[in-house]
């Protein structure tokens, strides 16, 4: 039966109408932007130099070999039909979409590999593209080629991420929790222990290579301090729920709690007043937490600091082992060379974990910790060889109680912020020093303030400090009617490690420099994540910007947007330095022209101004 003649002419009809919508909308790929020819070897050094793809093979053939053994073969499997599209190809794309802060997509890396690249670049990278369907092509037809091309992108980036995949879960449809159980449980844990270190190896290589990247200046500038913290990456994914046998599709990962700042006065249930802002709302969401290692200057009032970039970073559940995930942080900076200088944390680190799991191997590392300290923190925390360890330093047993107790008694309200300052200055004189620096880990040496050729204070026990040359020094006013080995040894007592580890710290809590080094730190780890969540740039804490499924394709993804966010702030910096005629360079004042300043009448609704009154003629 033939078709009518009004059939075909509606059928005409609406094919005309569709094409004119394509040509509308921009064709077939939309409106996108060429990436010039220097754009592409940017980024392909960039992955050359990390050497990620050279180790990722190496890896895979000490897989396979593995493989090969447990099963008893010798001989090695047969291989495939040439490939038309290499994994370089794809790190190469992904990392260009990340220095142009665009979303880490499949769809995006094959756009840009068969669209947006010069047809020399695809040749040098290894894209075979095949020729595109005719512009009368079925539905079906430009279906087919579209999965195609995305398939064959899909395997290449998944081929990499399998090496290093420390917990591996299928990502192609939902389980229950009793098969996500399952899974679980056949995890090898040597296996999972080596590809989470592989996982790590390649995420700091990119931070490293950004690093590289810096002037001569900053790096000879940045001496090791640094800063750990913690934020929150979105999944792309819902959480799971008590009221469902299901898993959620990204099952390793958890929920993200934090504390939501409230500025509307009508909604801070729990404020005090005088105290400004109050954190009393929570948000929830399910992602993974990056632990970031920041670059800090070690010298906070320095007029020309050094410029704020993740020098490492690990992803991990949210509350997961933190102090094990900072811990990786920290070993990755060592292994690479960098040195070791302050050591910066919130209470989630410092002072809370297990001496034995973070102080300890902090210090080990030739970290110098700088906390702050919980109100029940306060105070005598322990005691050795008769000092006692007082916020983080040991003092003599004979300081009066009004200075142990400073920190109490001004959280207390019983004494004012000036009264609190100055006792906790007057600590300096009953502080025990140490008499040489040791290697990491060694016992230190610690003299009694009396003791030694310099006492800062003067004490019957010890006698050279009473003499007539030291008559200004202070007196102690006490001495302990049981002295032990810190007011009996004529030299000094020596301090395991162990000792104090907890709460130790070596600034002197409140003071100057203390409180100086641990604002700048902390506000540059928190200055690092806003600038790495900025919606006009890289948007890190967005899922739907990288939308991968698994815990090494998370890591992955987030590791080219953290390198990106590295770069854009060194670009920042770089073009805020001058050479002067000396040759040598500064930093330029970034504060522009500021607007003229605005009172409260401003504000004021129409209404209540004061009206002019126009002048008579």
């Amino acid at each position: 039966m033939k078709p009518s003649t009004e059939g075909v002419q509606q059928a005409v009809e609406d094919a005309i109408d569709l094409l004119s919508c394509l040509d509308a909308l921009g064709g077939r790929h939309g409106t996108v932007t060429l990436f010039r020819d220097a754009d592409v070897d940017r980024a392909c050094k960039i992955v050359d130099d990390t050497q990620i793809l050279e180790q990722i093979d190496e890896w895979r053939e000490e897989d396979r070999e593995r493989a090969r053994a447990a099963a008893g073969k010798d001989t090695a499997g047969s291989g495939g039909a040439p490939l038309t599209l290499g994994s370089r190809a794809v790190v190469v794309a992904l990392v260009l979409l990340g220095l142009n802060s665009e979303p880490l997509l499949i769809t995006n890396v094959v756009t840009l590999m068969e669209v947006r690249i010069s047809r020399h670049k695809q040749a040098e990278l290894g894209i075979v593209t095949s020729s595109a369907p005719p512009d009368t092509a079925s539905a079906e037809e430009l279906r087919a080629y579209s999965r195609s091309r995305y398939a064959r992108a899909w395997r290449r980036i998944r081929e990499l991420l399998d090496v290093i995949e420390p917990y591996p879960v299928p990502h192609r449809r939902l389980l229950t929790d009793e098969e996500y159980l399952e899974v679980r449980t056949s995890w090898d844990p040597e296996e999972v222990a080596r590809k989470r270190d592989r996982l790590d190896w390649v995420v700091n290589q990119l931070m490293e290579v950004s690093l590289r990247a810096a002037p001569t200046r900053v790096k000879a500038a940045w001496r090791g301090s640094t800063c750990i913290d913690g934020t929150g990456l979105r999944l792309w994914a819902r959480g799971t729920s008590q009221h469902t046998r299901w898993t959620s599709i990204e099952a390793t990962a958890g929920w993200h709690t934090r504390n939501k700042e409230v500025w509307n006065p009508e909604e801070l249930t729990n404020a005090v007043e005088g105290k400004g802002r109050k954190r009393n709302k929570k948000e929830s969401y399910w992602g993974y937490e990056a632990t970031f290692a920041i670059t800090c200057s070690d010298d906070p009032n320095d007029d020309d600091p050094i410029p704020v970039l993740v020098a490492a970073m690990a992803l991990e559940r949210p509350a997961v082992d933190p102090s094990g995930t900072a811990m990786r942080t920290l070993n990755s900076l060592r292994d690479r060379g960098h040195p070791a200088g302050y050591l910066a944390a919130d209470s989630l680190y410092l002072f809370n974990c297990k001496p034995e799991e973070f102080q300890i191997p902090a210090r080990l590392l030739g970290y110098d910790l700088v906390g702050s300290y919980r109100r029940d923190q306060f105070g005598i925390t322990e005691s050795y060889a008769g000092a006692d360890q007082v916020e983080g330093q040991f003092y003599c047993p004979s300081m009066p109680k009004a200075l142990v107790e400073a920190s109490k008694e001004y959280f207390a309200g019983l004494i004012d912020e000036e009264t609190w300052v100055a006792r906790i200055a007057q600590r300096e004189r009953y502080v025990l020093r140490p008499k040489e620096r040791v290697a990491p880990g060694e016992p230190v040496p610690m003299v009694c303030p009396a003791g030694g050729p310099a006492p800062t204070a003067r004490c019957p026990l010890k006698p050279a400090s009473m003499e007539p040359k030291h008559a200004g020094k202070t007196r102690i006013p006490v001495v302990p009617s049981h002295p032990d080995r810190i007011c009996t040894n004529k030299e000094s007592v020596s301090f395991p490690i162990e000792v104090g580890a907890k709460y130790g710290q070596t600034l002197a809590y409140r003071s100057e420099r203390q409180q100086a080094a641990y604002k700048t730190f902390r506000n540059c780890v928190e200055h690092f994540n806003a600038y790495s969540k900025d919606a006009a740039y890289q948007d890190l804490e967005q899922g739907g910007r990288r939308r991968l499924r698994g815990f090494a394709a998370q890591s992955f993804l987030a590791a080219i947007m953290v390198m990106a966010a590295n770069l854009r702030k060194l670009h920042g910096y770089i073009s805020q330095l001058s050479v002067d005629a000396e040759g040598r360079t500064r930093q330029l004042d970034k504060r522009g022209p500021r607007p003229r300043s605005r009172n409260r009448a401003d504000f004021a609704p129409p209404s209540s101004r004061r009206r002019s009154t126009p002048s008579r003629t």
